[in-house]
């Protein structure tokens, strides 16, 4: 009986985990736009006040659905010519702001 439980237990901490992972859509247009109470950026869904660390641009993106903004914090100011438009290999631990003493 315990043992149910704790397959249960991890079932769910492993389906939370795959389901907090970064959400990509290489269909999806790459600018900012919100649609059926979603927040596309660069073909990433992001989740309503949850902050997505990336690597690659090295930023932290934070959606507020119900303003419909969005919040970039970076290590600098970055032209936006130099960002990234497709999607690029994450290092899960190099995430903002580590990367951002990367040379």
């Amino acid at each position: 009986r315990n043992m149910r439980k704790l397959a249960a237990l991890l079932f769910l901490i492993i389906a939370h985990t795959v389901i907090a992972a970064r959400k990509y859509d290489a269909m999806r247009e790459q600018s900012l736009h919100f649609q059926d109470g979603e927040c596309w950026y660069h073909g990433y869904l992001l989740e309503h006040k949850v902050k997505q660390k990336m690597e690659k641009p090295c930023e932290r993106w934070e959606c507020n659905l119900k303003q419909k903004e969005l919040t970039i914090t970076a290590c600098r100011n970055v032209p936006i010519s130099e960002r990234y438009t497709e999607e690029t290999e994450q290092n899960d631990t190099n995430l903002w702001p580590k990367c951002c003493n990367a040379p």
